[in-house]
């Protein structure tokens, strides 16, 4: 290997055209081949390229046919994804003519595991546990965006009180019932006995994912079965930052069981609240503010 190749290797850079960049944490992080957070990129980008020049980088070790496998089968048949650039866990993505929005909290571990992102400005959704927050206070124009009802800490960050969203105008319809129950069983934050779960309750059939897709999903279930967040071998700090696929599951009249859920989550409360009681407030669309937000930083 000659210093270019390692160079390309472990450097990025995106195109000084774009004007914001969305992605997910990639330093030594696995979200498997299908997360909620893969989704968020996708719902995030599909809506801000309306006002913004934007792309998504993937800098984990999914490829592109992985992705587009996942927005043919979820998202409406016009969707599609222009401006994605891909690398496998650069140390450094020089993006430092644009802002960059973090849809999985975690952008502090990219610094803190000696990776670097040159920026304009860094937006971050809060999710998960309480990371430390320490690479990021000393770092200039950084911006946490929470939803102040899950979280009540505010770090020593500029903090907006922001709930994330669902593109739900870009998702395909369901047309089938369905006749299957489902489970989301994976080993980076549900880890959980398959057959415990299905000895609870008498479902003819199910449907399980651990980590690989499930083609067809929301045309094959009737049923969401909830389980608790638990990850072995993990200090336990079960909150569900924003469930995503509960509120699907209501946007298609999909029903959810709640399993075992024998603890508080204020992130797991917020989403319920809403979703029985303000649905409308959950959908992504022109008004919302994260577009004037970056207006007013680009």
């Amino acid at each position: 290997m000659d210093k270019k190749e390692f160079q390309s290797r472990l450097f990025c850079k995106v195109p000084e055209e774009y004007e914001v960049v969305v992605t997910y944490t990639w330093a030594n992080i696995s979200h498997g081949k299908v997360s909620g957070h893969i989704f968020e990129v996708i719902d995030y980008y599909l809506f801000l390229r309306r006002f913004f020049k934007v792309c998504i980088f993937i800098g984990d070790n999914k490829s592109y046919e992985d992705i587009i496998t996942l927005v043919l089968d979820k998202y409406k048949e016009n969707t599609v994804l222009e401006d994605i650039f891909f690398h496998n866990n650069p140390k450094i993505l020089d993006a430092s003519k644009q802002t960059v929005i973090v849809t999985d909290g975690a952008a502090s571990y990219i610094f803190d595991r000696g990776g670097v992102v040159l920026y304009k400005n860094l937006i971050v959704f809060r999710c998960g546990g309480v990371p430390s927050f320490k690479s990021l206070e000393s770092r200039k124009n950084v911006y946490l965006l929470q939803d102040n009802r899950v979280y009540l800490d505010k770090p020593n960050l500029p903090v907006l009180d922001y709930k994330k969203k669902i593109l739900f105008s870009a998702l395909k319809d369901k047309t089938e019932q369905g006749t299957s129950a489902f489970l989301y069983i994976t080993k980076n934050c549900r880890d959980y006995s398959i057959e415990e779960v299905k000895n609870s309750y008498n479902f003819e059939s199910y449907l399980v994912c651990t980590g690989t897709p499930v083609p067809n999903l929301i045309n094959r279930i009737h049923t969401y079965i909830y389980t608790p967040v638990f990850c072995k071998g993990t200090v336990q700090y079960k909150l569900d930052c924003s469930p995503r696929l509960i509120a699907e599951c209501a946007y298609y009249n999909i029903d959810v069981l709640y399993h075992n859920i024998d603890y508080e989550d204020k992130g797991l409360e917020a989403r319920r609240h809403d979703i029985e009681h303000d649905f409308d407030s959950l959908r992504l669309e022109d008004s919302d503010y994260l577009v004037t937000f970056l207006r007013d930083l680009l």
